[in-house]
């Protein structure tokens, strides 16, 4: 099993890097051409769809990699009731976006109406993208899974370059992804179509449909909460201090949230594997040897990340953009540690408990809520990285004990290292030499 595990790892974990490259050069273009000011309205405007998608879509994407874990429905079935649901899921979005936009706008200060309006538009490209990339998540296609994810971003690339010439304002950059997300979600829905599903009619279940939305918006619920957990303080900045100060804090959070590359990578393979293996003994191995992996070259990474971070955003995004290292150091703490808990939420997830991951995000954020108020008119940007540091590693806390109670397995087997480590590390290295 760890062999298999560690090949599927490792090909998500190379495949993640050729997608961070893509987005990190997206990043800097933007944040080079347009400032902090114009990188803050560009990562406000696009995380405002994604924030409401995460509350609405009802967690249909990660009950098709469920169910299709446990062998309930069929492909077709599957893959055909998450995309009737998207029709209804989508225009109730941006509805509910329009209306945000017009009595909340105070969250939204110095962005343009019309570049929000725009930014909606992605809603439903997102919902089928995302439905597709996870029926290859579920029958474990991580290469298809990856590459899918590798075109999206190599076409924002590709459409950002001539649109920035023609336009010359941030909403080039937005229009792009858009237009990239649409032309990616089109390329998703045929690839399942004619090499997964290969029949020409989709399948409609209301049976599915049941199940999906009570097992999917449980979950929903915590990954919308956990996304307030990472994206929230971007609002709650500019609400005190403009896109500005939003457009610093972003570089911080863009840098420092590679660290959770190798969680990510983990996370994605765990999920699937864990919801259809039976044996609790296999279970109880598997999780544990992960996040105590994850969890020492999170560290590591993290520690030499905080030590080359003033070379790096100076290097990458000019000296325009000094005031992102502060909080780049302040971030890198928290994300160094509560990495490792992704594995223990996925963990958590594929055996059927997702509501006690909602309780523990839940906690978290409103921390994060109460600390950022308090610290953001006094410490500023720092402030904020301080309040998300303290969310992220009291988040870590929670899952692990909680993980802890459930599987059975001693909270020193999560975090300190076993004989077994040592053994493990031999047949990985000799499994990379005979390659």
């Amino acid at each position: 099993m760890f062999k298999k595990f560690f090949k599927d790892t490792s090909i998500t974990f190379l495949t993640r890097i050729v997608l961070i490259v893509f987005q990190m050069v997206i990043y800097i273009v933007i944040a080079r051409v347009f400032g902090p000011k114009g990188k803050g309205i560009y990562s406000l405007t696009m995380m405002f769809p994604a924030i409401i998608l995460i509350f609405t879509n009802l967690g249909i994407d990660s009950a098709a990699v469920y169910f299709t874990g446990k062998k309930d429905f069929n492909i077709n079935t599957i893959y055909g009731s998450n995309l009737f649901l998207v029709i209804p899921i989508a225009l109730f979005s941006i509805l509910l976006g329009i209306f945000i936009v017009f009595f909340a706008r105070s969250f939204f200060k110095d962005i343009p109406f019309y570049l929000l309006f725009i930014g909606l538009l992605s809603i439903p490209f997102s919902l089928i993208f995302r439905n597709s990339y996870a029926i290859l998540l579920s029958i474990k296609k991580f290469i298809s899974y990856n590459t899918m994810q590798i075109f999206r971003f190599a076409l924002f690339l590709i459409l950002l370059i001539p649109w920035m010439l023609f336009l010359k304002d941030v909403s080039s950059a937005i229009l792009s992804n858009v237009l990239s997300l649409a032309l990616a979600s089109l390329a998703g829905f045929l690839f399942v179509k004619h090499t997964v599903i290969k029949e020409k009619k989709l399948h409609i279940s209301k049976k599915y449909i049941k199940k999906s939305l009570s097992f999917g918006f449980k979950n929903s619920l915590n990954n919308a909460v956990l996304f307030l957990n990472y994206r929230l303080d971007m609002f709650l900045l500019n609400f005190f201090m403009g896109p500005k100060a939003v457009g610093f804090y972003s570089i911080a959070v863009n840098i420092s949230e590679r660290l959770w590359l190798i969680a990510q990578s983990a996370g994605t393979v765990i999920f699937p594997t864990i919801a259809t293996v039976q044996s609790e003994d296999k279970r109880r191995e598997l999780t544990p040897t992960i996040t105590r992996f994850v969890l020492y070259i999170s560290i590591i990474a993290g520690a030499t990340l905080f030590l080359l971070s003033k070379f790096i955003v100076i290097l990458l995004y000019s000296d325009k953009f000094f005031n992102s290292i502060a909080p780049l150091q302040i971030l890198l703490i928290g994300i160094s540690i509560s990495g490792a808990s992704v594995t223990l939420s996925n963990d958590i997830v594929a055996r059927g408990r997702p509501l006690i991951n909602l309780y523990i995000t839940l906690i978290s954020v409103l921390i994060m809520i109460v600390l950022n108020i308090i610290l953001i008119p006094v410490w500023g940007i720092n402030g904020t990285a301080f309040a998300s540091t303290v969310s992220y590693t009291l988040l870590f806390i929670g899952r692990i004990i909680t993980y802890s109670y459930l599987s059975k397995v001693k909270l020193s087997k999560l975090i300190l290292p076993q004989k077994e480590d040592i053994l493990l590390l031999k047949k990985l290295f000799a499994l990379l030499l005979r390659r």
